[in-house]
């Protein structure tokens, strides 16, 4: 087994060491985590509370060090958090939307024609013949048939004169054949001889070589593309050389609430980073869902190029949509777009009319999403 992180879980406050970059939290009562004092950029800690009790686990930095340029962030239940160390603070970095569900499958190719079959092997060599079985027994010879009548003789010549002998007499012709005799019984048949032995089967011939191997079938169209899944709560990044945009940042709370605030100076919501229109397509549009709690409580919204510290774009102010039907915000003009990497930010002002900081009185402004279009 190889480790690839050193993991460690608490249930009670604590100090935050970096000897583990990975903390299990499961608690029953209100806790609060103290981060490691940065030394440098670069630490990285992942926080991943399992419990769902609505107790609070407070997670604040050493000495005064801020997270999201705030003191302390809340790890909500049964949520992830990843924090990163820069510039001697804290940057949270969340997990990235779910994936859409795949495309259906194209329909299968053709399938290639059969090759030829191969040429039959030679035929193996024919076993031995087996022994001959022994010769039956000879059945009994059938009676002797009877012997048919004599045939009569012929009559006597005459005799010669005494003086002299005379010729003998012509002989008589032969009687006819007497009838044959009727044929004997047939005698029994005698046993048949044992069925001699099998010959041993002949060797297998060697098989045929394989026919080739048919044309493989024409590649079947590609199937349709599969339905764009929904924009998860954290946009991902691209690859190099391709745009990361759109972008959807959600800082809607387990409560329902967004995120909020009454500051009447630029008020911190949240942080993202942008390649630069090097590697990114140029941001062009840029939207807020946001609210205030009264009427009397102007907001606005802008994003900061915290690397260079310009401004991109801002809204002017506005004092309509409240939480249960909150407004679309358009920030306006974008500009002054870095052309490398930059930290950036996501900063609000709760004012009035005039759309200046600092006046004084202000109650609760909120912001339920960004999204960015390139």
């Amino acid at each position: 087994m190889v480790q690839t992180a050193y993991i460690t879980s608490t249930n009670a406050t604590n100090n935050l060491t970096t000897g583990y970059d990975t903390y299990v939290v499961s608690i029953s009562s209100d806790i609060t985590l103290t981060l490691p004092n940065i030394t440098c950029d670069g630490i990285v800690i992942h926080l991943r509370r399992i419990d769902f009790n609505l107790n609070i686990a407070t997670i604040q930095g050493t000495g005064g060090q801020l997270i999201n340029g705030v003191a302390s962030i809340p790890l909500y239940f049964n949520s992830d958090m990843t924090i990163h160390s820069l510039n001697s603070g804290w940057v949270t970095v969340y997990p990235p939307g779910a994936t859409g569900p795949t495309g259906p499958t194209g329909p299968t190719g053709a399938t290639g024609a059969t090759g030829a079959t191969g040429p039959t092997g030679a035929t193996g060599h024919t076993g031995a013949t087996g022994f001959t079985g022994f010769t039956g027994m000879t059945g009994f010879t059938g009676q002797t048939g009877f012997t048919g009548a004599t045939g009569f003789t012929g009559p006597t010549g005459m005799p010669g004169s005494a003086v002299a002998k005379g010729d003998t007499g012509d002989t008589g012709f032969t009687g006819p054949t007497g009838a044959t005799g009727f044929t004997g019984p047939t005698g029994p048949t005698g046993q048949t001889g044992f069925t001699g032995f099998t010959g041993a089967t002949g060797f297998t011939g060697p098989t045929g070589p394989t026919g080739q191997t048919g044309f493989t079938g024409f590649t079947g169209r590609t199937g349709a593309t599969g339905f764009t899944g929904f924009t998860g709560p954290t946009g991902q990044h691209g690859a190099n050389n391709s745009s990361s945009l759109p972008l959807n940042f959600s800082y809607t709370q387990p409560n329902g609430d967004g995120f909020e605030a009454s500051s009447n100076t630029w008020k911190l919501a949240g942080y993202f980073a942008y390649r630069g229109t090097t590697t990114d397509n140029p941001i062009l549009t840029v939207y807020v869902i946001g609210y205030t709690n009264n009427n009397s409580t102007y907001y606005r919204f802008r994003l900061r190029d915290v690397t260079n510290n310009l401004v991109m774009c801002t809204s002017t102010q506005n004092n309509t949509g409240t939480k249960a039907t909150p407004e679309i915000v358009n920030l306006g003009t974008v500009s002054n777009l870095p052309v490398n990497q930059a930290l950036c930010t996501v900063e609000m002002l709760a004012t009035d009319a005039t759309g200046n900081i600092n006046v004084a009185g202000r109650q609760a402004i909120g912001i339920f999403t960004l999204q960015i279009y390139g």
